[in-house]
This record gives structure tokens, C-alpha cells and sequence, in this order.
């Protein structure tokens, strides 16, 4: 017997997601690597209002222990509202990259984020997408350096269905 798993996004949200990573496409191919976290910030910001996407740059979150405030957090940039961004300018990519953008995603409670890395020669290679499948709870089997996240909560896979240019296929 076949079943169907719903699927992760709302055909909405998928959408964004796709403009999204469409304009970090094009700020990469224009600009390419070698610049600061900065600069590619700026250009995200105007691409994404170029393309019709309301953002906001440089959230501040808090995060909360024991029902105290900690300090805050900022986040990258928002996308709509629903999509959390975190741009790097490094020389790869790292599990506390991951670990970070993650962080966010569970603070600010967004269920779709990006990590994109502008220093390598292609973005596609250099990004990923993290979708929370379902409500977050700890479990034995998380893995270690994120111990709070259920393996089977999260979708994470290099951002595909894109051409080169950025559209989708």
C-alpha cells in the first residue's frame, strides 16, 4: 500500500523559497566570491526588493533560559517573514553553521531556512536548505552537537530544482 507524505511547504512557501535562493543566485553570479558577509547582505536586500520580497535585515531575536532573557540574537536576514537567512563568506561550510542557523530557526520559530555560503565558486554547492517537518522535541537519538533536534523533525538537503540562472526548472 502506498502513502502519501504531505509535503513540507505550503506551495506558497515553496515559492518564496525558490525566489529566495533565485536571488542569492544572482547576487553570486554577479558579484562572485571574495567580498565580506557585508557587501553580499546589501545585495541580497536590494535583489530580494527587486524581485518583490519584503526583508528585513539584521533581526534582533532573544532567546530565553529559564524564563530569563539572554542576549540577543540577530539574524541575517527574514524573507516574508517565514524564511530565515543566514549568509556566510567563509571557506566551507561547518556543522556550527548548521548548528546556528538551526538555533534561529527554533528561537524566531520559522520552519524554513537557508545557509548560504558566497565564497565558493558556484552558490548551488554552497547552500542548504533546513525544513522542520513537525514540532521539535528532544529525543535520545538527536545527534550530538544539536542535541535538542529530532533527526526526523528536519529536512535538509542541498537547495536542487534550480537552473543555473536561478529559476526554477
Amino acid at each position: 500500500m502506498l502513502t502519501r507524505i504531505p509535503a513540507a511547504c505550503t506551495p506558497e512557501l515553496e515559492g518564496l523559497v525558490h525566489r529566495t535562493i533565485g536571488c542569492a543566485i544572482r547576487v553570486h553570479q554577479a558579484l562572485g566570491p571574495g567580498y565580506t558577509e557585508g557587501l553580499y547582505h546589501d545585495a541580497m536586500a536590494i535583489d530580494l526588493e527587486l524581485e518583490g520580497l519584503r526583508c528585513e535585515r539584521e533581526v534582533t531575536i532573544h532567546v530565553f533560559y529559564r524564563d530569563r532573557r539572554l542576549r540577543a540574537q540577530r539574524l541575517d536576514l527574514i524573507v516574508e517573514r517565514q524564511i530565515v537567512v543566514e549568509l556566510k563568506a567563509v571557506e566551507r561550510l561547518d556543522r556550527i553553521h548548521q548548528a546556528q542557523l538551526l538555533s534561529y530557526m527554533k528561537a524566531g520559530n520559522f520552519k524554513v531556512g537557508l545557509l548560504m555560503n558566497f565564497h565558493g565558486e558556484y552558490l548551488k554547492s554552497q547552500l542548504r536548505r533546513f525544513v522542520f517537518m513537525r514540532a521539535i522535541s528532544s529525543c535520545s537519538s538527536c545527534p550530538s552537537w544539536f542535541p535538542w533536534l529530532s533527526a526526523s523533525a528536519l529536512q535538509t538537503a542541498p537547495a536542487s530544482g534550480l537552473s543555473a540562472s536561478g529559476h526554477p526548472r
